[in-house]
């Protein structure tokens, strides 16, 4: 819906290294131009609009009732969760429901830093982008944090982008 920037402007095909997070836009690569990775290394990743059809249109009101849904199914599904059960990883590759929910409440540090550099008139340059999304939470040690106390700072980090949004004009 922007008449600046056409669909066909937008990658339609998104792909990641596993081996050290790079996002490679259009054709799977031949190679990673960070680490060297070889094609098969690489995962596909759909951009995450492709399946509305109200590419860009949310308003902020409409991102905060989707926000705070997620906030309370999320949090009410630790409730009667053991710590052993909330820090158990289904296989070696996998995140265990703790390092999901400290990606998320990283996620939403980033996206909220995101937003305040967007706002700031005296910003430049492109979007701040530390690492991949994915690997935002890992080394910080969450997964060894109680659960309670990891639900806690969720809904604190949630509430503070919450915050943000309801600040801003439609």
């Amino acid at each position: 819906g922007n008449p600046d920037i056409l669909e066909t402007h937008v990658a339609q095909s998104l792909w990641g290294c596993r081996i050290c997070g790079f996002i490679a836009e259009g054709d799977q690569p031949d190679s990673c131009q960070v680490c060297g990775a070889l094609a098969p290394e690489f995962e596909w990743f759909g951009p995450f609009f492709g399946g509305t059809a109200r590419i860009g249109t949310l308003l902020p009101r409409e991102t905060v009732n989707i926000l705070e849904s997620i906030q309370a199914g999320v949090t009410d599904a630790f409730d009667g969760v053991s710590e052993a059960d909330a820090g158990r990883k289904p296989s070696a590759a996998e995140w265990s429901a703790k390092e999901t929910l400290a990606h998320m409440l990283e996620t939403d540090r980033l996206f909220a830093a995101r937003v305040r550099f967007i706002l700031d008139p005296s910003q430049s340059g492109p979007i701040p982008r530390p690492m991949p999304p994915w690997k935002l939470h890992e080394g910080k040690g969450y997964e060894s944090w109680p659960t309670a106390e990891l639900t806690r700072l969720y809904r604190e980090v949630r509430a503070e982008t919450l915050t943000l949004i309801r600040g801003l004009a439609d």
